[in-house]
């Protein structure tokens, strides 16, 4: 067991990982209770006594990936201030970012840096607030420019992309989006000149992955699974088909999701993108996963996922369970 997670850490070493996502800051503020609000019996008076912070959102993604030794570049969309000069809070996340060796190139917009600051006491949560706008804002142009004219290659891309937004041909700003994009010719074929009229956005996003990786590259993506076996959508099959190896595919519960208001059915996509053309098809891994650690409504049962093991507090939640990830292995192994 321990050679297999010394082999598993290893081959972070020198790898380079993109993580592309919202940045935010996670602010606690650690406090003692003196007393019972008089104001509102059921809320506790607090002293604040001390205030730490840490990466959230993608940010924390990407402090996981240089804790295992991978090299991470971390893009993403930091705030202003009513002087249009940039926050304090993302002064603190560049500051964190340079500290632990994370590569961040921020960009900026006119909404504040996104920061969820959580009230604690005696080791416990009191609340939450959340400082972030709604709507969601299209990517900065120089971010986008970035990342498609620099000629950025990676490893491996780990990715869950909004799957339930679609663009429409008829609409002049989501036309110009999708035009950018070779798989929303009809048939995949661009010498017709014929578009779709609309386009579901991870379908977009799984030809920006590619060409985002270096030949042999891996990709682990969660994508709407009408993608996967609808008619209508066959011509994205063969996209994937033709410029990527299928490792995995893993069907998750429609209630995956919704804890984010979403019951969208999903699966996960495990794909390597091919070092030549003619590269054929391997044997495909294929699972269901009747339960991700949560609910219908969303209540915590780690003991019961069977997606991966869930470890809480050193201990193990569900050992009994032979999980699709040790499954996997098996199937890697030839077992």
């Amino acid at each position: 067991m321990i050679k297999e997670v010394i082999k598993i850490l290893d081959g972070f070493k020198d790898k380079k990982i993109l993580v592309i996502g919202d940045i935010m800051l996670d602010y606690f503020r650690w406090c003692e209770v003196n007393k019972i609000n008089p104001e509102q019996p059921v809320a506790p008076n607090v002293d604040s006594i001390e205030e730490t912070y840490a990466l959230g959102g993608a940010g924390n993604v990407a402090n996981n990936i240089v804790s295992l030794g991978a090299k991470c570049c971390l893009y993403g969309i930091l705030g202003v201030n009513s002087e249009k000069r940039e926050d304090g809070y993302g002064k603190r996340i560049k500051k964190i970012c340079e500290e632990r060796g994370i590569n961040f190139k921020a960009y900026y917009n006119d909404e504040p840096t996104i920061v969820k600051e959580r009230i604690m006491a005696h080791r416990q949560q009191v609340c939450r607030i959340n400082s972030e706008k709604k709507k969601l804002n299209k990517i900065n142009d120089e971010l986008k420019n970035k990342i498609l004219n620099e000629d950025l290659k990676f490893d491996v891309i780990l990715t869950n992309p909004p799957f339930s937004t679609r663009y429409e041909w008829n609409k002049k700003d989501e036309r110009e989006i999708i035009e950018e994009y070779k798989i929303s010719y009809k048939g995949l074929d661009e010498e017709k000149n014929d578009r779709v009229t609309s386009l579901k956005s991870n379908v977009l996003f799984i030809e920006r992955y590619h060409d985002l990786l270096k030949d042999g590259g891996k990709l682990l993506t969660v994508i709407d699974e009408s993608v996967l076996n609808a008619e209508q959508e066959k011509d994205y099959r063969k996209f994937i088909l033709d410029k990527f190896i299928i490792k995995a595919v893993i069907s998750l519960p429609r209630n995956t999701f919704t804890n984010a208001d979403t019951t969208t059915k999903t699966s996960i996509l495990y794909l390597r993108k091919k070092t030549n053309p003619k590269e054929e098809q391997s044997p495909i891994f294929m699972a269901i996963s009747q339960n991700v650690g949560h609910s219908d409504s969303g209540k915590l049962e780690p003991e019961k996922c069977d997606l991966m093991k869930i470890k809480k507090d050193d201990k193990i939640m569900n050992p009994k369970t032979e999980t699709i990830l040790d499954k996997f292995k098996k199937f890697e192994n030839g077992k």
